[in-house]
C-alpha cells in the first residue's frame, strides 16, 4: 500500500482511506489543521483485525522515532512489534501488532516516540468516517479507531458478543435445492426466531452441518413476511472476517422456498420470510 501526499489530488477511483482525505458525510467540509503539539495522520487503519497501519508525512517538525500506544488512564506507553518495511517515500510509517495491548477496553492514544530526547507526541486525525474493522485473532473482540475530543487518534479494543460461525454455505444436498450450512460453535439446533422470540422453524445440526430442505419448510405456512434471526441454539451466527458495511448487498446468500438467507449490517445471519405469493427471486 502506497500513501499519497496530502497536497496531491485523490484519484477518482481510489478506495477511501480510513482516515479520510475529505470530510465524511455529516462532517463539515472545512477540517481544521492539526494543533502544533500533535502530528497530523496521513493514514491510519486496522485492515486485518490485528495490525494498525499508520503513517505520518515527513516534515520539518517530524523527528524520526517509533510509534507507540499510550494508555489514556495511566499514561503507560506500549511499544508493539512493528513489521513495517519503511518503504513509503516521504512518510514515517508503522504496522503495529495490537495484540500486544493488555486485555480490556481501555483506550490508547497513538503517539510518536522520538529517537532522541523529548516526550511522546500524540497523533491527530480529522473526523473519522464510518468503518468496521475485522475481528481480532481471538474472535471475541475488535480493534477500533476513535477520535478524542481534541482530535487525538486512539485505538481501543471492543468486545464482540459470543456467536457461532458460518464456515460454508452451498446449494445441493440430498435434494438439488437443499441449502447446506456448515457451522462452528456449540449447539444442536439451528433455529429461525422472530423479533418477539417466537421460534418459527428449526433444523437439527449434525456434525456441524444443518440442511435446509424445501419439503421441511411447511412450518412457515401461514407465517407473515418478516425478517427473522438464525440462531445455533441461542447463539447468533456470525460471518467470519466481517469488514463490510453492507454485507447483505456485497455477499448474497441463497434462498429456498419462502426463505431468503441474508446478512445483517453487523454480519449476523438472518432470513427473510417471503410472502406466500411472492415469486422466487422477486
Amino acid at each position: 500500500m502506497k500513501f499519497r501526499r496530502r497536497s496531491e489530488a485523490a484519484e477518482p477511483d481510489a478506495t477511501p482511506a480510513v482516515v479520510p482525505a475529505v470530510a465524511p458525510a455529516g462532517v463539515p467540509a472545512e477540517v481544521p489543521a492539526a494543533p502544533t503539539d500533535r502530528l497530523a495522520t496521513a493514514f491510519a487503519g486496522v485492515l486485518d483485525g490485528r495490525r494498525l497501519w499508520v503513517a505520518v508525512e515527513h516534515g520539518p517538525d517530524v523527528v524520526a522515532g517509533t510509534f507507540g500506544l499510550r494508555d489514556v488512564a495511566t499514561g503507560d506507553v506500549v511499544a508493539p512489534p512493528d513489521d513495517d518495511a519503511g518503504d513509503q517515500p516521504g512518510h514515517l510509517t508503522a504496522r503495529l501488532d495490537l495484540t500486544a495491548l493488555p486485555d480490556g477496553p481501555g483506550p490508547h492514544d497513538v503517539v510518536l516516540l522520538p529517537a532522541g530526547a523529548g516526550g511522546a507526541r500524540p497523533l491527530w486525525t480529522p473526523p473519522l468516517g464510518a468503518h468496521r474493522s475485522p475481528l481480532a485473532p481471538d474472535g471475541r473482540s475488535r480493534f477500533a479507531l476513535a477520535r478524542a475530543d481534541d482530535g487525538t487518534l486512539r485505538v481501543r479494543r471492543e468486545p464482540v458478543p459470543a456467536a457461532a460461525w458460518l464456515d460454508l454455505v452451498r446449494v445441493g444436498g440430498e435434494g438439488a435445492a437443499d441449502v447446506v450450512l456448515r457451522l462452528s460453535g456449540p449447539g444442536a439446533t439451528l433455529r429461525l426466531v422472530a423479533d418477539d422470540d417466537v421460534e418459527l422453524a428449526s433444523w437439527p445440526v449434525r456434525d456441524g452441518t444443518a440442511v435446509l430442505a424445501a419439503d421441511a419448510l411447511a412450518a412457515l405456512d401461514g407465517v407473515a413476511p418478516q425478517v427473522a434471526r438464525l440462531l445455533l441454539d441461542d447463539l447468533p451466527v456470525r460471518r467470519r472476517d466481517h469488514d463490510l458495511a453492507d454485507p447483505a448487498r456485497a455477499v448474497p446468500l441463497p434462498e429456498i422456498a419462502r426463505l431468503r438467507l441474508r446478512w445483517s449490517p453487523p454480519g449476523l445471519l438472518q432470513a427473510r420470510v417471503l410472502d406466500e405469493q411472492q415469486e422466487r427471486g422477486a
